[in-house]
C-alpha cells in the first residue's frame, strides 16, 4: 500500500498516510492504527470481545499510544516497533499470535482441573457456594489453592 491508496475494511474506508520517510519510521497516527488494528485481530482470533480498544477507552489510548511512540523515537532499542516492516516486529505478532491462545487454552484447562465437582444434594435446600477470601472470585490467574498438593502428587 502507497500513499493515497485507501483500503475498505468492514466499518471503514481507511486513507494511507505518509510515513515519516526521513527516519524511515511510522507516524504516530500509522502507530496508532497498527495497535488498535493489531489489538483488533487479537481480539477476532482469541474471541476475546474486551481485548480490541472499546470506544470509551478510545482517547486514553490515544494518549497512552503517543506516549509509547514518543518513547520509541527516544529509546533506539524501541525502534524497532515503529519501524514499518521490521523482521522483530513481525516475529513478535507471529509468535504472539501463537502463545496468546495457547497460554489461555492452559490456563482454561487448569482451572477445569482443579474445579471442583458439583455434588447432587437429596437436601431440597441447598447451601450457597461461597468463594474463599483467597481464591479471588473471577480472577483468570487464579489456578486453586497454593498448599503445594499439585506439587505433591
Amino acid at each position: 500500500m502507497t500513499f493515497g491508496d485507501t483500503v475498505e475494511t468492514e466499518n471503514e474506508v481507511v486513507e494511507a498516510k505518509e510515513s515519516n520517510p526521513d527516519a524511515g519510521f511510522l507516524t504516530e497516527d500509522e502507530f496508532y492504527d497498527a495497535l488498535h488494528g493489531g489489538l483488533e485481530f487479537a481480539g477476532w482470533y482469541t474471541k476475546l470481545e474486551t481485548l480490541p480498544i472499546q470506544d470509551f477507552e478510545a482517547e486514553k489510548a490515544r494518549k497512552a499510544t503517543d506516549a509509547l511512540y514518543k518513547l520509541c523515537l527516544k529509546v533506539k532499542w524501541l525502534q524497532f516497533l515503529i519501524h514499518p516492516g521490521n523482521e522483530y516486529a513481525q516475529a513478535a505478532i507471529a509468535i504472539g499470535s501463537f502463545t496468546i491462545p495457547k497460554a489461555m487454552m492452559v490456563i482454561a484447562e487448569i482451572k477445569a482441573k482443579n474445579a471442583k465437582p458439583v455434588k447432587q444434594s437429596s437436601q431440597k435446600t441447598e447451601q450457597p457456594v461461597q468463594q474463599s477470601a483467597q481464591s479471588g472470585g473471577d480472577d483468570p490467574y487464579d489456578f486453586g489453592p497454593n498448599d503445594g498438593s499439585a506439587a505433591n502428587g
